[in-house]
């Protein structure tokens, strides 16, 4: 077992960061639909404009962060 993680050592800090920014991907992809969710629910139906461009900021700033974390998985996986 020794021997084969001798193979594994020079690859600790992918093998830590591809999951943890897959996991962040994940996180932000499912931020999207419950900031959705608040437009359909309070926005809309209240007709607050203010609230909804808001959110509708927010959901530029999650597809951003979302797509660099994207791209920073694929480097290190």
């Amino acid at each position: 077992m020794k021997h084969l993680l001798s193979y594994f050592k020079p690859y600790i800090k992918e093998s830590i960061l591809a999951p943890l920014f897959k996991l962040l991907e994940a996180v932000f992809e499912l931020l999207v639909p419950m900031v959705i969710a608040g437009i359909v629910d309070q926005s809309l139906p209240q007709g607050d404009q203010g609230h909804l461009w808001m959110q509708i900021g927010l959901l530029l700033i999650f597809a951003v962060i979302g797509v660099l974390v994207a791209l920073i998985a694929q480097f290190y996986s």
